[in-house]
């Protein structure tokens, strides 16, 4: 028996499409994947195939894709199918990982080759927006009343600045081009661009587009590129719709002299453009070699045919002239569907009445046993801040339907998370006084009012003392460092009820992560009498300051995003890559904005140029992102809306029933099983065991809620 047949044969539902890129493994080639079609598993398989018919060997093959639980998926579904095919290589010596780690391991490698030292920092997406208001005057001068001449708040400037600054680097983007522009704004903008990126090296700091850029530098050097590609042989990228030009030049860059390159995505399905990503590579993949194959995923395995239908012809309605390949996804044609409403709508006049008849659907499955858990059901949404989900939230509370909303930015309003911030202005001194002419005065007072209500004589014997005992350091250090307190404060009355809640639990861990970033950002070991006040005012008059500007999510397992018991109410873009027996989808009256300016300032300035109009750009990620939306569905496809639609929705929406007047009764008859979420298999070192065994409660703090440890 082959490798091929011994593939069919374990996994027998193989389609030919796939059975074709599995096989075809010298060359360049382009995997155009729709939603559902198995993108992972062709994937996986492909991999195998190359390691089973001894083409290559794991450290010569390189697999990227674009977050974390994606590479853990690929790298534990890899491992699966490797016992069932007989496979009995060292697979942990494949290179599997996002775009940004394997850059990141090849630096440290070879760090003397750049500017940066042992022990940097990689600034995530808090970390830099802090960066840049740490060093906001130094970066970002002000112009005729304006920060660098055109925006009026600070906060706005470095929320503006930040993709600027990112695109720059993204699509190699000279400063002295934009220096010699005669641009006002872009002669500024480059030098706030040149001040920012020495600062970061000035305190061995990194940002994620830098990792990318300081890796290609590594790829230029001819010294360290053999050294680099060593014995890679075969690259496959995935959500290659999703990447930058960066990214592209290094793959490009990693793939000769073979040119084993394969790439997998989805033009329609490319969400990413706000954080500097192009359907331009993926458009363009076929122009870059003489010999490139493109094959077609066309066969989902998701989704209802009526829904497959319906967002078929949503996909239709406009002329996308070049810039899509051609595709028609279809439905399984190995199932016989059953005959219900598929695809209807919520349509009322009111938010409120929206709200109500959305909760009526929810316990109407739930009743009925259509569904088994709650958590099969989302509803997503542009946005999930408080204006845009209040009314869906409002009504699920009145019918007692738990729900999951973690991107509401409402990190700050939870009880636990204000009593700790009323308690730490009082331990450091931030009260009375200090609250003159402080932006969030209004949040402290509502803060120290809550912990009225929860005071004990405990905690206040506990407060006071700290208090004191901070007040009489005059000299030497107090053996404490910031996240001490919070430990000590866990010890008391009502934090310590708190605990035995795990949402509660989460929320206390991410406000340790908070607090942890602070005290490493501005090397904080413990509290002195000489920054005992320098403490208290970068902890309130900066970093919360900012943070509370800013809004922080709530807790969100990255690796379990989706918790059973909870309708998950979540952002179409959070939705990506996930799927659910019933998805209901609202924003449809809402205009939809895409990030221009940054591209019509600079992407002249970049080595290709722009791309499409900016009329374009709107039309098309308008359409790919509802196309995301609506494709996350498996058996129910509920479109909610309290006014008109956008006219670009009528091809999905006309002709819809709406509930409650759909047939109730064929939708009762079903039954949609809950299909299992992937949750990567967690590694237990020796090291956890000995923690479990010694502490099961530290385990629990430290490994499964990854509260940050003090010391």
């Amino acid at each position: 028996m082959n490798i091929l047949d011994k593939i069919k044969e374990v996994v027998p539902h193989i389609n030919e499409d796939q059975i074709n890129a599995i096989r075809y493994t010298e060359g360049p080639l382009l995997i155009i994947a729709g939603p559902g079609t198995g993108k992972t598993l062709t994937i996986v398989l492909r991999t195998l195939y190359l390691l089973l018919t001894k083409k290559a060997t794991p450290q010569q093959i390189i697999l990227t894709t674009f977050t974390e639980k994606a590479a853990f998926e690929l790298r534990d579904r890899i491992s699966q199918l490797s016992r069932r095919l007989g496979y009995k290589g060292q697979l942990h010596l494949l290179k599997v990982g996002t775009i940004h780690s394997l850059c990141n391991e090849f630096l440290s490698k070879f760090l003397h080759y750049t500017p940066l030292r042992r022990n940097y920092a990689v600034l995530d997406e808090i970390t830099q927006n802090f960066f840049i208001y740490e060093h906001f005057a130094e970066i970002i001068p002000q112009i005729n009343g304006k920060f660098l001449g055109r925006w009026k708040n600070k906060w706005k400037a470095i929320e503006s600045i930040i993709p600027y600054l990112n695109k720059i680097t993204e699509e190699l983007i000279e400063p002295s081009a934009l220096l010699s522009s005669g641009d006002p704004f872009l002669i500024e903008l480059a030098r706030s661009y040149n001040k920012y990126r020495e600062k970061l090296f000035e305190e061995n700091k990194i940002d994620f587009a830098h990792i990318q850029k300081l890796f290609l530098d590594l790829l230029e050097m001819p010294e360290l590129y053999t050294k680099i590609k060593g014995e890679v042989k075969y690259i496959m990228v995935d959500e290659y719709q999703d990447t930058n030009y960066i990214q592209e030049k290094i793959m490009l860059k990693l793939s000769p002299p073979d040119n084993n390159i394969c790439v997998v995505g989805d033009e329609d399905q490319s969400l990413y453009r706000f954080r500097g990503a192009t359907v331009r590579n993926i458009l363009e993949f076929p122009q870059h070699f003489d010999n490139c194959k493109l094959i077609k995923l066309t066969i989902n395995y998701r989704s209802h045919r009526e829904i497959i239908f319906r967002y078929n012809k949503f996909m239709n309605s406009i002329d996308w002239d070049r810039f899509r390949f051609g595709k028609v996804i279809i439905s399984n044609p190995k199932v016989k569907f059953p005959d219900y409403p598929a695809v209807f709508s919520i349509w009322t006049n009111k938010p409120k009445d929206e709200g109500e008849r959305f909760a009526d659907l929810v316990h109407f499955l739930k009743e009925n046993r259509i569904i088994e858990d709650y958590s099969q059901v989302v509803l997503l949404l542009t946005s999930v801040r408080k204006e845009n989900s209040h009314h869906y939230i409002e009504a699920l509370k009145k019918k007692n339907i738990p729900y999951f909303a973690p991107r509401a930015k409402a990190f700050f309003e939870n009880t636990e998370i204000k009593l700790l911030i009323a308690c730490y202005a009082i331990i450091f001194g931030f009260y009375d006084k200090e609250l003159k002419g402080y932006s969030k005065k209004r949040y402290l007072e509502e803060a120290f009012l809550l912990l009225k209500d929860y005071i004990n004589p405990s905690l206040q014997d506990y407060i006071q003392r700290k208090v004191k005992q901070r007040e009489e350091l005059k000299k030497g250090s107090l053996n404490l460092n910031i996240l001490d307190y919070f430990y000590q404060l866990l010890a008391y009355k009502p934090f310590s009820d708190f605990l035995k809640d795990e949402n509660y639990a989460y929320n206390l861990s991410t406000f340790s992560q908070l607090i942890s970033i602070f005290q490493d950002y501005y090397n904080i070991s413990v509290v002195t009498a000489k920054n005992k006040e320098k403490i208290k005012y970068y902890l309130f008059g900066s970093f919360l300051n900012f943070l509370l500007e800013r809004g922080i999510d709530e807790y969100e397992d990255v690796d379990n995003p989706i918790p059973n018991g909870y309708v998950q109410i979540m952002t179409i873009h959070q939705s990506k890559g996930l799927e659910f027996s019933v998805v209901v989808v609202g924003s449809l009256d809402k205009q939809f904005r895409v990030l221009k300016q940054v591209d019509r300032d600079l992407l002249p300035f970049s080595k290709r140029g722009t791309y499409e109009t900016e009329k374009q750009m709107t039309e098309f990620d308008r359409m790919r992102h509802f196309y995301v939306a609506f494709s996350r569905a498996e058996k129910l496809l509920v479109l909610t809306n309290s006014s008109k639609p956008k006219p670009w929705f009528f091809p999905i929406w006309d002709g819809l029933e709406q509930w409650p007047y759909v047939k109730k009764e064929a939708i009762k008859a079903q039954k949609f099983i809950s299909k299992p979420q992937f949750v990567p298999k967690k590694s237990y070192s020796l090291s956890s065991v000995n923690v479990y065994e010694t502490c099961p409660q530290q385990y629990l703090f430290y490994r499964e809620y990854n509260f940050q440890p003090s010391r």
